[in-house]
């Protein structure tokens, strides 16, 4: 009796998450890192997705990050850029 093996990928896009990355790389006191995410939290959204059967799965976006992200399809390569330039300049400046 053969058994069948099913293997299945489920790609996860994680957001800005609290990891000390944003202190080590200067980005701290951007809006980037204002509201990210937990490690925990990211890791248990991309392991449900994968029990689900889900092919992809974003987590720890902000409000602003996950609407560009959902956008990003329509909008054009330079309102992107300029989206993602605005997330990780220093709010200071």
């Amino acid at each position: 009796m053969e058994r069948s093996i099913c293997v299945t990928v489920t790609v996860l896009m994680p957001g800005a998450m609290n990891t000390g990355f944003a202190k080590a790389s200067g980005l701290e006191n951007t809006k980037m890192f204002q509201s990210n995410g937990s490690p925990e939290g990211v890791a248990k959204d991309g392991y449900n997705a994968m029990i689900d059967g889900k092919l992809e799965v974003t987590s720890g976006l902000s409000c602003t990050q996950g609407m560009l992200f959902s956008l990003m399809s329509i909008l054009t390569k330079t309102t992107v850029m300029n989206g993602v330039y605005d997330q990780q300049k220093n709010m200071d400046s």
